[in-house]
């Protein structure tokens, strides 16, 4: 599957080997489920039942000659309602990952194995937006950087010791997409978009640069209590539109930079 802004997705032409193991550099791979006994390198990989082997690496996005633009994992219905994992590690190198995952009644993926990757990633859990169908994230070493984007659908951070994105991440959650965050702490470069945010009881968004949830008319909602911060040491935009639901959160939200620009479209929320 290959994705860009104008085109949107693609599915490519894949090999049915249903063998992870036995596959290459530049091979696209589809599975019904399969265990990894050791890292492998290949271009992509569709599966539509779990695929472990927890302490190896798929290293995804090569093409015997290099490393392409984009690197996919396919993942699609199960035959069972079960829940359906991915327990290797996940390495898209310097290729934007994409994570599709078919997300209802028959599908709960969960990526078990951490993520790593310096071109950014696109996580689309196309389908429900039920917490009993989301795509969750439960990595505890995810070194994702680069430009993160939750497109529609549902994505649960969750699980312990789980590190969600990396330090390094700008991450958009574009309409009708949700995210959810429920662990210790987060912190991202920028957090924007006019989807949805859920940080559960007690946990921490810090953001370095920019915080803009939303824009006038189309505002980020936010869900649940928790606290963010912003904490760069340059300028950072913090920009709530008032008349959103949004006014209405009960988040503390704490302020630690030595230059400050904020902007609401009409006065401040009330406290």
């Amino acid at each position: 599957m290959t994705y860009d802004a104008a085109d949107g997705f693609k599915v490519v032409t894949y090999d049915e080997t249903g063998d992870i193991d036995a596959a290459s550099a530049g091979d696209l791979v589809k599975v019904s489920g399969d265990t990894v006994s050791g890292d492998v390198e290949l271009l992509g990989l569709v599966s539509s039942s779990a695929v472990g082997g927890s302490g190896n690496t798929l290293s995804l996005g090569k093409t015997g000659s290099g490393q392409a633009a984009t690197a996919g994992l396919y993942l699609g219905y199960p035959n069972s309602t079960a829940s359906r994992y991915v327990d290797p590690d996940l390495d898209f190198g310097t290729s934007e990952g994409i994570i599709y995952a078919l997300s209802d009644s028959r599908a709960r993926w969960r990526i078990c194995g951490s993520i790593h990757g310096t071109g950014g990633l696109t996580l689309y859990p196309r389908g429900s937006t039920s917490t009993s169908y989301a795509l969750r994230l439960q990595g505890t070493n995810n070194t994702v950087s680069g430009e993160v984007t939750i497109l529609p659908g549902r994505v649960i951070i969750t699980g312990t010791d789980a590190n969600g994105f990396g330090a390094n991440t700008d991450v958009t959650v574009t309409p009708y997409g949700r995210l959810d965050i429920d662990v210790d702490s987060q912190t991202y470069s920028a957090l924007r978009g006019a989807g949805n945010v859920e940080l559960a009881s007690g946990r921490t968004v810090t953001v370095n640069d920019e915080f803009e949830p939303g824009e006038p008319g189309n505002p980020m909602d936010f869900v649940n209590q928790g606290e963010v911060v912003l904490a760069g040491t340059s300028a950072s935009v913090f920009n709530l539109d008032a008349t959103s639901s949004s006014k209405d959160i009960c988040w503390r939200i704490a302020f630690s930079w030595n230059a400050a620009i904020l902007r609401s479209q009409s006065s401040p929320p009330d406290q």
